[in-house]
């Protein structure tokens, strides 16, 4: 919500589309609404309950005249994105992820976790314990890293300009 802000102050309406039924879309909503509300935005919510949903939902939440679109990591949406790809270019709103992996399909932002890193690093940990190493004495870490992805072609679409400390945090080097 911070990059959305950043990038789009005068945002007063975030649109989201996500299925009801997936837990980790209803926790990241709801953090997403106290996220928001603190800072003066509104978030407008469509659920859908599958695929096939996809395309109406994303149609329902424009015709509600979202400044931008935000979608978690809800399974049932990334299987159907271009479900909301389509309409929100379309219609010139910025639509931004919370999977890196899925901005080259259309999406201006992608903001989430680098699964390519941590996977690396859990991979290794990994490698320790079959070397007979035992997992009780390896400490807790996190191997989140966060990762942003930013989407040029999009951005010259929209008529986005990205900041240069944006541009540095994906790290696009300056022209």
């Amino acid at each position: 919500m911070d990059i959305i802000l950043r990038l789009f102050p005068n945002t007063k309406k975030v649109g989201t589309i996500y299925n009801a039924s997936e837990a980790n879309s209803v926790k990241a909503v709801g953090v997403a609404r106290d996220a928001l509300k603190a800072k003066g935005v509104e978030l407008e919510e469509v659920t859908i309950g599958g695929t096939g949903d996809v395309f109406m939902g994303a149609q329902a939440l424009l015709a509600r005249h979202p400044d931008v679109i935000w979608v978690t990591g809800d399974n049932t949406v990334l299987q159907a994105l271009e479900g909301v790809i389509k309409p929100t270019n379309g219609a010139k709103v910025p639509l931004i992820l919370n999977d890196p992996e899925f901005v080259e399909r259309g999406a201006l932002i992608g903001v989430g976790i680098g699964w390519q890193d941590s996977g690396m690093a859990a991979g290794k940990m990994a490698a320790r314990v079959l070397r007979d190493e035992s997992p009780a004495g390896m400490p807790i870490v996190s191997l989140v890293k966060e990762r942003i992805v930013l989407n040029l072609e999009m951005a010259r679409n929209l008529g986005v300009e990205f900041p240069p400390d944006l541009l540095k945090e994906a790290g696009i080097p300056p022209k």
